[in-house]
């Protein structure tokens, strides 16, 4: 079940160019701040005075799934 929601959503993604946009924009924003441990710990500095939540990629495989 979680495949098939999985399948559609990816294909109802593909269809839509600003959700296309936005997906880059978070997939690139992912690999900048999770890929760098310099850009983490800036990114930890800023964040002195709010809460800061790491996430997975958005819209993902089995991003459906554990979104929940």
């Amino acid at each position: 079940m979680c495949q098939r929601a999985e399948l559609a959503l990816g294909d109802a993604v593909k269809s839509v160019p600003q959700v296309v946009h936005v997906k880059s924009f978070l997939g690139k924003l992912y690999s900048f701040f999770g890929q760098s441990p310099k850009a983490q710990r800036k990114l930890e500095d800023c964040a002195t005075h709010n809460e800061l939540v790491k996430i997975g990629r958005v819209l993902d495989v089995r991003w459906v799934a554990s979104s929940f």
